[in-house]
Protein backbone atom coordinates (compact mmCIF):
# COMPACT_ATOMS: atom_id res chain seq x y z
CA UNK A 1 0.00 0.00 0.00
CA UNK A 2 1.59 3.17 -0.90
CA UNK A 3 0.19 6.72 -0.84
CA UNK A 4 0.47 9.08 -4.06
CA UNK A 5 -0.09 12.54 -5.22
CA UNK A 6 -2.81 13.34 -7.18
CA UNK A 7 -2.90 15.01 -10.56
CA UNK A 8 -5.22 16.93 -12.55
CA UNK A 9 -3.88 15.48 -16.56
CA UNK A 10 -3.41 11.73 -16.62
CA UNK A 11 -3.01 8.90 -14.39
CA UNK A 12 0.65 7.94 -13.56
CA UNK A 13 2.22 11.44 -14.57
CA UNK A 14 4.70 12.96 -11.84
CA UNK A 15 2.81 15.62 -9.86
CA UNK A 16 5.44 18.50 -9.57
CA UNK A 17 3.87 20.49 -7.14
CA UNK A 18 2.39 18.38 -4.26
CA UNK A 19 0.17 21.45 -3.42
CA UNK A 20 -1.68 20.96 -6.12
CA UNK A 21 -2.67 17.28 -5.77
CA UNK A 22 -6.24 18.47 -5.83
CA UNK A 23 -7.92 15.25 -6.87
CA UNK A 24 -8.13 13.26 -10.57
CA UNK A 25 -5.81 11.06 -11.06
CA UNK A 26 -3.40 9.08 -9.35
CA UNK A 27 0.04 10.29 -10.09
CA UNK A 28 3.57 8.76 -10.71
CA UNK A 29 4.97 10.67 -7.49
CA UNK A 30 4.54 9.27 -4.05
CA UNK A 31 3.84 11.04 -1.14
CA UNK A 32 7.37 10.25 1.25
CA UNK A 33 7.32 8.53 4.33
CA UNK A 34 7.03 9.98 7.38
CA UNK A 35 7.45 13.30 6.27
CA UNK A 36 3.53 14.61 6.48
CA UNK A 37 4.19 18.64 6.57
CA UNK A 38 5.06 18.12 3.21
CA UNK A 39 0.63 18.03 2.11
CA UNK A 40 0.01 21.88 3.08
CA UNK A 41 1.86 24.99 3.18
CA UNK A 42 3.33 26.78 6.45
CA UNK A 43 0.42 28.34 8.31
CA UNK A 44 0.92 32.31 7.81
CA UNK A 45 -0.83 35.24 9.59
CA UNK A 46 -2.75 35.24 5.87
CA UNK A 47 -4.39 32.51 6.28
CA UNK A 48 -5.19 32.54 10.02
CA UNK A 49 -7.08 36.15 9.22
CA UNK A 50 -9.07 34.71 6.57
CA UNK A 51 -9.44 31.37 8.27
CA UNK A 52 -10.63 29.17 5.40
CA UNK A 53 -10.22 25.30 5.01
CA UNK A 54 -8.15 23.64 2.92
CA UNK A 55 -7.95 20.47 0.89
CA UNK A 56 -5.45 18.14 -0.57
CA UNK A 57 -6.21 14.51 -1.95
CA UNK A 58 -4.03 11.88 -2.03
CA UNK A 59 -4.33 8.53 -3.68
CA UNK A 60 -3.97 5.24 -1.49
CA UNK A 61 -2.84 2.66 -4.23
CA UNK A 62 -2.80 -0.95 -3.71
CA UNK A 63 0.47 -2.65 -4.81
CA UNK A 64 0.86 -5.47 -3.90
CA UNK A 65 -0.32 -8.75 -5.82
CA UNK A 66 -2.72 -9.75 -3.56
CA UNK A 67 -6.25 -8.48 -2.20
CA UNK A 68 -5.80 -6.46 1.32
CA UNK A 69 -8.76 -6.73 3.63
CA UNK A 70 -9.39 -4.94 7.14
CA UNK A 71 -7.98 -1.68 5.77
CA UNK A 72 -8.14 0.96 8.52
CA UNK A 73 -6.94 4.75 8.75
CA UNK A 74 -5.61 7.15 11.21
CA UNK A 75 -3.98 10.28 11.87
CA UNK A 76 -1.68 10.08 15.12
CA UNK A 77 -0.33 13.26 17.09
CA UNK A 78 2.46 14.32 18.56
CA UNK A 79 1.95 14.78 22.61
CA UNK A 80 4.75 17.06 22.45
CA UNK A 81 3.03 18.90 19.76
CA UNK A 82 0.80 22.28 20.22
CA UNK A 83 -1.64 21.96 17.15
CA UNK A 84 -2.52 25.07 15.37
CA UNK A 85 -4.99 23.09 13.10
CA UNK A 86 -7.49 20.74 12.79
CA UNK A 87 -7.67 17.93 10.73
CA UNK A 88 -10.20 15.59 9.43
CA UNK A 89 -10.37 13.24 6.56
CA UNK A 90 -12.46 11.65 3.62
CA UNK A 91 -12.65 8.69 1.24
CA UNK A 92 -14.04 8.78 -2.53
CA UNK A 93 -14.15 6.15 -4.50
CA UNK A 94 -13.05 6.67 -8.56
CA UNK A 95 -14.98 6.75 -11.14
CA UNK A 96 -13.16 4.24 -13.18
CA UNK A 97 -9.53 5.46 -12.58
CA UNK A 98 -10.33 9.17 -11.79
CA UNK A 99 -11.41 10.50 -8.75
CA UNK A 100 -13.06 13.69 -8.17
CA UNK A 101 -10.90 17.42 -8.41
CA UNK A 102 -11.51 20.63 -7.08
CA UNK A 103 -10.29 23.46 -8.63
CA UNK A 104 -8.05 24.95 -5.91
CA UNK A 105 -6.87 24.13 -2.06
CA UNK A 106 -9.87 26.00 -0.61
CA UNK A 107 -12.34 24.12 -2.68
CA UNK A 108 -14.31 21.45 -1.15
CA UNK A 109 -15.04 18.53 -2.56
CA UNK A 110 -18.82 17.86 -3.29
CA UNK A 111 -18.67 14.44 -2.57
CA UNK A 112 -16.73 13.98 0.36
CA UNK A 113 -17.79 13.63 3.94
CA UNK A 114 -15.45 14.42 6.30
CA UNK A 115 -14.86 12.61 9.67
CA UNK A 116 -12.03 12.88 11.99
CA UNK A 117 -9.42 10.23 12.72
CA UNK A 118 -7.59 11.49 15.61
CA UNK A 119 -5.50 7.79 17.23
CA UNK A 120 -6.23 4.21 16.72
CA UNK A 121 -9.67 4.71 19.07
CA UNK A 122 -11.14 6.94 16.20
CA UNK A 123 -9.58 4.50 13.53
CA UNK A 124 -11.72 4.43 9.73
CA UNK A 125 -12.29 1.40 8.08
CA UNK A 126 -12.02 1.06 4.51
CA UNK A 127 -13.23 -1.12 1.74
CA UNK A 128 -10.86 -4.03 0.52
CA UNK A 129 -8.53 -3.13 -2.02
CA UNK A 130 -7.52 -5.73 -5.03
CA UNK A 131 -4.35 -4.89 -7.19
CA UNK A 132 -3.83 -2.04 -8.55
CA UNK A 133 -6.97 -0.94 -7.10
CA UNK A 134 -6.70 3.18 -5.21
CA UNK A 135 -9.08 5.18 -3.01
CA UNK A 136 -8.62 8.97 -3.11
CA UNK A 137 -7.86 10.47 0.64
CA UNK A 138 -8.59 13.97 0.75
CA UNK A 139 -7.73 15.86 4.11
CA UNK A 140 -8.87 18.70 5.46
CA UNK A 141 -6.90 21.30 7.31
CA UNK A 142 -8.47 23.73 9.25
CA UNK A 143 -7.51 26.48 11.54
CA UNK A 144 -7.93 25.68 14.78
CA UNK A 145 -8.85 29.32 16.84
CA UNK A 146 -9.14 27.90 20.27
CA UNK A 147 -5.71 26.87 19.92
CA UNK A 148 -3.14 28.58 22.33
CA UNK A 149 -0.48 29.49 19.37
CA UNK A 150 -3.17 31.07 17.19
CA UNK A 151 -4.27 33.25 20.27
CA UNK A 152 -1.22 34.40 20.59
CA UNK A 153 -0.54 35.30 17.32
CA UNK A 154 -4.02 37.67 17.76
CA UNK A 155 -2.99 38.76 20.66
CA UNK A 156 -0.36 42.46 20.30
CA UNK A 157 0.60 42.66 24.13
CA UNK A 158 1.68 38.33 24.12
CA UNK A 159 3.63 39.42 20.66
CA UNK A 160 5.36 42.35 21.86
CA UNK A 161 6.49 40.68 25.16
CA UNK A 162 7.61 37.88 23.15
CA UNK A 163 8.89 39.44 19.98
CA UNK A 164 12.15 37.12 20.34
CA UNK A 165 9.86 34.04 20.26
CA UNK A 166 9.93 32.47 16.20
CA UNK A 167 6.21 30.94 16.29
CA UNK A 168 6.03 27.67 14.64
CA UNK A 169 4.28 27.83 10.99
CA UNK A 170 4.35 23.74 10.41
CA UNK A 171 3.44 20.73 12.21
CA UNK A 172 3.51 17.64 11.84
CA UNK A 173 0.94 14.65 12.05
CA UNK A 174 1.42 10.90 10.94
CA UNK A 175 -0.74 9.22 8.74
CA UNK A 176 -1.59 5.71 9.32
CA UNK A 177 -2.89 2.80 7.66
CA UNK A 178 -3.09 -0.80 8.73
CA UNK A 179 -4.17 -3.40 7.41
CA UNK A 180 -4.18 -7.98 7.27
CA UNK A 181 -1.23 -9.35 6.18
Amino acid sequence: MNLFYTIISQEAQPQTDPTLSLGGFCSASQVPSEDTNVLFSTVSQYGIEKHRPEYICICLKNIFERRIENITFWFEFDDQQDYQCKYRVAFSKPNGRQLEQVSSIYAKPVYATFDTANGIDDAISLPDMDHNDIIGIWIERTIDMDSEEIKNRRNCDWLYENRNVVLPTQESLEIKINFDD
